[in-house]
């Protein structure tokens, strides 16, 4: 049997660790649309921002490929795909807005991150916040992607 155990979201800070995360899958990225008249002038499609999620799916030596959230019907090939320049602002906002999960495989149990076990919730005891002083602005769940 094999096991995947999904683990917290990575960001994506440069180029160089988008290309080394796209070898184990796509990325997860968003950004926001330039107007008609920013897309002609700069002929850039996206600036930055998060308002529009894609992944970033693939690379060559001159374009990043995002695949596009609202289907098949959209982007330049019809199959819902589109590319940026690589070096543009546009490539650089979604490597900027780029996140993937961090997913451990143990293939024989070997290594198992876990016991398996049951938990009577009844049974739970849970962190008093305020004694322990707990707050929004002093804990992070990095659980969660960046999007």
């Amino acid at each position: 049997e094999q096991f995947a155990f999904i683990g917290p979201s990575i960001s994506i800070c440069s180029e160089e660790a988008l290309l080394q995360a796209l070898q184990s899958g796509p990325v997860t990225t968003c950004f926001n649309f330039n107007s008609a008249a920013q897309k002609t002038a700069l002929g850039e499609r996206c600036k930055s921002g998060c308002g529009h999620a894609n992944s970033i799916i693939g690379y060559s030596k001159d374009h990043l490929y995002l695949q596009e959230s609202w289907g098949k019907g959209f982007g330049r090939f019809n199959n819902g795909t589109w590319p940026t320049t690589r070096g543009s602002a546009c490539a650089t906002n979604v490597i900027n807005k780029g996140s993937f999960p961090m997913i451990f495989y143990d293939y024989d149990r070997a290594n198992a991150y876990f016991t398996e076990t049951t938990v009577d919730e009844e049974e739970l005891t849970y962190v008093d916040r305020g004694r322990y002083g707990i707050t929004a602005d002093n804990t992070n769940n990095i659980g969660l992607t960046e999007n």
